[in-house]
């Protein structure tokens, strides 16, 4: 019998609040702001697909993204990013630039556990 993919729920990214001011205390962590596209990696039964925060397919514009999500070990995942460019050693003008996904956060996954580690060991990396 085939393995039938589950329903993925709808992309909805975990987009930032502006306020004034951060807010205090150690139990907060801040992260740098990436100058890229908010991403949803979409996989379903080895259907991959991006999408960005408005549901507009971005998949064929960025095949090297698309094949390393079908490598992940999961039957199917929702996970929330960001598309960024990694630039050549020499800045963006002398060299190719590369895309490269930056996980936020898993909002949905069914397979074998990812190795999650605690926010904090995850920005020591």
């Amino acid at each position: 019998m085939a393995h039938r993919p589950a329903k993925l729920p709808r992309y909805q990214p975990q987009l930032a609040l502006l306020v004034k001011a951060p807010p205090e205390g150690d139990e907060w962590l801040h992260e740098l702001k990436l100058d890229g596209f908010r991403i949803g990696v979409a996989i379903a039964g080895g259907d991959v697909k991006l999408l960005s925060r408005r549901e507009k397919e971005w998949t064929e514009a960025f095949p090297t993204v698309v094949a390393g999500a079908k490598k992940l070990p999961v039957d199917s995942a929702l996970i929330d990013g960001e598309l960024a460019f990694r630039q050549h050693a020499g800045g963006h003008t002398t060299g190719p630039n590369w895309p490269i996904f930056l996980k936020f956060a898993d909002r949905y996954i069914k397979g074998p556990p990812p190795q999650a580690k605690p926010p904090a060991d995850s920005k020591a990396q």
